[in-house]
């Protein structure tokens, strides 16, 4: 959990205001259009705080992996995100960097992504 709804500020269309433990912050994905610095605000939800993770046990592969964890210390979520004029967060959409592999083939819809198992018999 990264946000909170205070009633007060109850509305559909968005996951609320980050609670106070984290940090939250919104980067680029170019791929895509989203940009952390347009208007709206708009890019890859990162959180950083003690009730985030680190890292995974004993997988220093995925620990060293930019995709997952930014070199200094956020974690990428995946999920995109806006900031909205009243302070709230909204999650527009989901990017996941993909990689093809032998065995499927991934087809890229502009952010969303589609798998396609390819069966042999």
């Amino acid at each position: 959990m990264c946000a909170i709804l205070p009633p007060e500020m109850l509305s559909y269309g968005n996951v609320g205001i980050p609670v106070p433990c984290l940090e939250v912050k919104l980067i680029d994905v170019t791929e895509a259009g989203y940009l952390s610095n347009g208007t709206p605000p708009r890019g890859e939800i990162c959180l950083r705080g003690p009730s985030v993770i680190k890292g995974y046990y004993k997988r220093p592969d995925l620990n060293e992996d930019p995709s997952i964890f930014t070199p200094d210390g956020w974690f990428r979520t995946g999920d995109v995100g806006q900031w909205n004029p009243n302070g709230t967060l909204s999650v527009i959409d989901r990017y996941v960097p993909f990689y093809p592999s032998l065995s499927t083939d991934w087809i890229k819809r502009g952010c969303r992504l589609y798998l396609i198992v390819s069966r042999t018999w």
